[in-house]
């Protein structure tokens, strides 16, 4: 009871600055399971929120400090009045005697639960799957897309994609992408960020140094680095190598 007391203070009271607060946790790896189910819900909520999120990542890629989510969290708190600030504080006051309230009595009334026992806790459980020297590995994604690795390539995702599809990829693989999820997957390579949608694309990270073969079978991709990006239509390759876009032939 006071998680929902607490929760919807939160959200009514500030509801932008509480956004980029979970939003600047999630980039910092530092949510707790509760805050990532309220990002979840926020995401979800409508397609405004979606597309918001999305022009985070964005934004992120090409501001890893990311200043600019604490700029615009100033200037929301920036806007106050006095009149505000002191019906802010009046409902701080009541909503903390209101907490302690419901403290005591959940103390009274319900058991303990350790954090992380639950499902929630399972759905951020990550795995690593990693081919042989001298063979392929087949994976299959919580969304039902599959991934075919190439020998010593690795994968890294959570045990459930929620609102976001975001993996981690060493070496080469062929992604074939489900599109019955409403976010696009996130492929992180060596520190860039390809986005699919849906179709069948292939990827080799596994050249050397930050040197990454972008293969578009027939998917639409996005490929990021910092402040550039470029786009492959489908029958289309590229070669991304020392900072320079080379489009190839197929």
């Amino acid at each position: 009871m006071a998680q929902i007391i607490f929760e919807t203070i939160s959200r009514y009271l500030a509801p932008a600055a509480r956004a980029r607060y979970l939003m600047t946790c999630f980039f910092r790896n530092t949510l707790s399971i509760a805050e990532m189910e309220e990002l979840d819900d926020w995401i979800l909520a409508n397609d405004r929120n979606m597309e918001m999120f999305e022009s985070w990542i964005d934004k992120s890629i090409a501001d890893p400090s990311l200043a600019f989510l604490e700029e615009k969290t100033n200037k929301w708190f920036a806007r106050g009045t006095f009149e505000y600030n002191l019906a802010a504080f009046f409902i701080f006051c009541l909503s903390a005697w209101l907490i302690h309230l419901a403290v005591q009595w959940e103390q009274q009334n319900n058991p303990i639960i350790m954090a992380g026992e639950g499902n929630a806790a399972k759905d951020f459980r990550m795995f690593t799957k990693t081919a042989p020297a001298d063979s392929n590995l087949s994976v299959i994604l919580p969304d039902s897309s599959t991934i075919q690795l190439s020998p010593n390539a690795s994968v890294n995702y959570p045990m459930k994609f929620r609102s976001t599809r975001i993996v981690t990829l060493k070496g080469d693989a062929l992604f074939d992408v489900s599109g019955s999820h409403k976010a696009r997957l996130y492929i992180n390579v060596k520190e860039y960020n390809v986005r699919i949608p849906s179709g069948t694309a292939r990827i080799n990270a596994a050249m050397a140094g930050d040197s990454i073969r972008l293969d578009a079978l027939n998917a639409d991709i996005s490929f990021e680095a910092g402040k550039d990006s470029w786009q492959l239509s489908p029958g289309q390759s590229a070669l991304f190598a020392n900072g320079k876009w080379t489009p190839l032939n197929f």
